[in-house]
């Protein structure tokens, strides 16, 4: 095998792997979808979801004083059984800290150190939300099809101590992209009220 050989096999090789897809990547990718505006009960927050998916608050996860809302938009599974999850989560700080970045910080330290078959894609500052946010962006790295890529932005809450957790989890499929997208879309819509 010739020199020009070996360098064509190793680009076919290379053009195979998977590259992530950054969060801009995923924001710059519009999807148009019907939406529907939810409201939780305490009207806390809104948010808008695509009309397909179901809503849920779940209120009996919440003790008050660690976790005080959770909330799921599911969407229907797919042909494989796969779906995607949006959740939103009030939780009181981790690191006992009333600033954002001390718990984002102590949070990215934690993912780092528990990472448990999840490879760090990429984190930090983000201005994608109407509110000033961090993220953590972490995927599944066994290669299998269908398992899950993760991006979770923190947020300071109304309430001192409590951050807001907004999460879109989606099956890493052929519409990873496209539904990775319509979540970001209803994140940017969330509203405290």
């Amino acid at each position: 095998m010739n020199y020009f050989s070996i360098f064509l096999f190793l680009f076919a090789l290379s053009s195979c792997a998977q590259e992530d897809i950054t969060l801009n990547q995923f924001i710059d990718t519009t999807v148009e979808f019907e939406k529907q505006k939810v409201v939780l009960d305490s009207n806390s927050f809104s948010l808008m979801i695509p009309i397909w998916w179901n809503w849920k608050s779940e209120d009996e996860d919440c003790d008050g004083k660690n976790m005080i809302i959770m909330a799921n938009a599911i969407s229907p599974a797919d042909k494989g059984g796969h779906f995607d999850v949006i959740s939103i989560q009030k939780i009181k700080s981790q690191s006992n800290s009333n600033n954002l970045q001390t718990e984002y910080n102590y949070l990215l330290k934690l993912s780092k150190n528990q990472s448990k078959g999840l490879k760090m894609v990429e984190s930090g500052k983000t201005d994608v939300l109407s509110y000033p946010a961090y993220f953590i962006h972490t995927k599944s790295n066994t290669g299998n099809y269908g398992e899950t890529e993760i991006i979770s932005f923190i947020l300071n809450s109304d309430e001192q101590g409590f951050f807001y957790f907004l999460t879109a989890e989606a099956s890493q499929t052929e519409d990873l992209k496209k539904n990775m997208s319509i979540m970001l879309q209803s994140l940017k819509t969330f509203k405290i009220k």
